[in-house]
């Protein structure tokens, strides 16, 4: 590995590892049936110039109910437990949000993509996102629920071993979840 690096002339080299589908990642209904989803693990990476994490893909169906063009939307969610260098320990808080939304006919489905985010070292991180189908003509609520990424098996890590350690485990209060240090 050592001359390999020096062979290519990097500071770094990073063991990359395919992202698998999550399996075990938990769909918690909140209102009616929804479309299914599909998405992929989280993956975090360490590098010398900083830390990311990738936020998954995520493919939604259209709820089965109804036959008129829907508006799916996803707020994905990125937990936090802990505190910077100089700030006290906090509880698990949401660090970060977004929400996209999809219009979407009949016999299409909804597709959120993959993307790269800041990640703050010492602290476990987990996430979830939450689905609502939404009737694009009347607004009326069709669906909602939660998708919680509840397992170690949603969580990968991309580790620079020389340079950073990425962990995968649970963490307070028993989540699953992710976390980096050097």
């Amino acid at each position: 590995m050592r001359s390999l690096r020096r062979s290519l002339g990097l500071g770094f080299f990073l063991f990359l590892v395919a992202a698998a589908t999550a399996q075990a990642a938990t769909w918690h209904s909140i209102k009616g049936r929804g479309g299914i989803t599909s998405q992929d693990t989280v993956v975090a990476q360490w590098a010398q110039d900083g830390n990311s994490i990738r936020v998954p893909k995520v493919v939604v169906q259209r709820a089965p109910r109804g036959k008129s063009v829907q508006t799916i939307c996803i707020t994905r969610r990125f937990w936090t437990y802990g505190g910077g260098a100089y700030e006290p320990i906090r509880d698990w808080h949401v660090e970060w949000s977004r929400r996209d939304c999809v219009r979407t006919g009949l016999n299409r489905q909804a597709e959120f993509s993959a993307f790269w985010m800041p990640l703050s070292s010492f602290n476990a991180h987990h996430f979830d996102f939450v689905a609502t189908w939404r009737n694009a003509r009347t607004r009326q609520l069709i669906a909602s629920g939660r998708m919680d990424y509840s397992e170690i098996a949603d969580y990968q890590c991309q580790d620079a071993s020389d340079y950073g350690k990425c962990s995968v485990g649970r963490f307070y209060r028993n989540v699953a979840g992710i976390s980096i240090s050097f």
